[in-house]
């Protein structure tokens, strides 16, 4: 008796707190595309008073500061947006050129950190799907994962045919992206996925794997964790499944 009580207060729990993020991701985002157009304003000046300051290297060490603080605000507004965006049309994408298009992208700091990677790709075919949605689920769970492992360390990009785990009669593609860092620790796993929750102290904006959730939720799927911090077999795996179907998205949350 005390159990079944336990589980429906825990079911409540999780229902209102799902809520209660629905609610504040609609009101962040109209607050959000209310500065749209001041952040635009306030680019277009910052853009007029470098041309009148040529030359002065103080104040243009200043403006390039608030430029790239302007930058920052407005990546911020764009990751907040983008789940509330109308998904763009659909079509075919090839996941392994998209994989190594990102990898390719950030070759620099591949190099910078000498990580090893290691990628494998097994019979994938193409998966209709928005190309922009999918490349930005990806390019989060990749610098996630590059910025998690230490001088040296390794990660793992492997794409190959699956089925949906909780769904076996569903075909795709399955993408893991793994590393072995650190690993997440016990009490941040569950808020992982949370707007604006993030590990990362003075960087990151905590809306990359929310915003990959919910893209991944319109294709009727989501991003899987898997993650150890124990010594000697730490690290953190991401797995993204990619139906061939377009079967209805998930309810956001």
């Amino acid at each position: 008796m005390f159990t079944g009580t336990s589980s429906a207060r825990r079911q409540s729990d999780k229902t209102a707190r799902t809520e209660d993020w629905a609610a504040s991701g609609r009101l962040i985002a109209a607050v959000a595309h209310e500065l749209k157009n001041p952040i635009q304003a306030l680019g277009n000046a910052l853009f007029l008073l470098e041309k009148c300051l040529r030359g002065d290297a103080l104040p243009n060490r200043y403006l390039k500061a608030a430029q790239e603080e302007l930058g920052r605000m407005k990546e911020i507004t764009a990751s907040i947006l983008s789940p509330y965006r109308e998904s763009p049309p659909r079509r075919a994408v090839n996941i392994p050129a998209v994989l190594d298009s990102i990898l390719e992208f950030y070759d620099h700091k591949i190099k910078f950190k000498r990580i090893q990677i290691c990628r494998r790709y097994s019979s994938v075919s193409p998966v209709e799907a928005s190309a922009g949605e999918i490349r930005q689920v990806f390019t989060n769970l990749v610098i996630n994962a590059l910025e998690a492992v230490p001088t040296g360390g390794k990660v793992v990009v492997h794409a190959f045919s699956s089925r949906d785990w909780s769904s076996p009669e569903r075909d795709g593609i399955r993408v893991v992206i793994g590393d072995n860092g650190p690993g997440i620790r016990p009490e941040h796993r569950r808020r992982l996925f949370e707007p604006f929750f993030t590990t990362k102290t003075g960087r990151g904006t905590g809306l990359g794997l929310w915003v990959s959730q919910v893209f991944m939720e319109r294709l009727g799927s989501r991003v899987r964790l898997r993650t150890s911090a124990r010594p000697h077999r730490a690290g953190t795996c991401f797995s993204v499944f990619l139906p061939f179907d377009r079967r209805t998205p998930i309810q956001a949350r």
